[in-house]
């Protein structure tokens, strides 16, 4: 029998949370459409340690994503989008840094002066800008290097 995509992905996370101590998570796994690759929701639940897995502002979780891509594309042996949710941090995180983005536009537009984010990590800057991409009185940019690097959202001059 051969196993889906989704298959692979939820018994790999399985596997991880066993050997990591976590052994009680509920498992739904199901595809997101994106135009040039398959790409994967990993939807865990758990009812105890979820900030441990979760880690401050996401850290540990950003690093079993990883892990499990990883993993993940080995197994398929393709390039296959995937990401990981625990207990809806994710979901939470990415609404409230869209709220956060549309607070500096503003912000930015009222006083006429660019507004400095704090450090981002790469995927949470890509939601800042696309969150504000559409918008015609603001630009945003990336400074900084490392952990450091944060986003700036300025007002638009005219002809900018």
């Amino acid at each position: 029998m051969t196993q889906t995509h989704e298959d692979i992905i939820k018994d790999t996370a399985s596997e991880i949370l066993a050997h990591a101590g976590f052994p009680d998570a509920q498992i739904a796994v199901y595809s997101a459409q994106e135009e040039e690759r398959p790409f994967f929701v990993c939807d865990l639940r758990m009812e105890a340690d979820s900030q441990f897995l979760i880690g401050q502002h996401g850290v540990n979780l950003r690093a079993f994503q990883h892990l499990l891509r990883i993993i993940v594309r080995k197994k398929i042996g393709g390039d296959v989008g995937l990401t990981v949710d625990i207990n809806g941090y994710q979901k939470e995180r990415h609404e409230s840094l869209i709220q956060q983005a549309q607070e500096a536009a503003t912000q930015a537009v009222r006083e006429c002066a660019p507004v400095t984010l704090s450090s981002l990590s790469a995927y949470e800057r890509r939601v800042i800008h696309m969150a504000l991409a559409q918008r015609e009185d603001v630009c945003t940019e990336s400074i900084g290097t490392g952990e450091g690097r944060r986003v700036i959202v300025r007002p638009r001059t005219v002809g900018e």
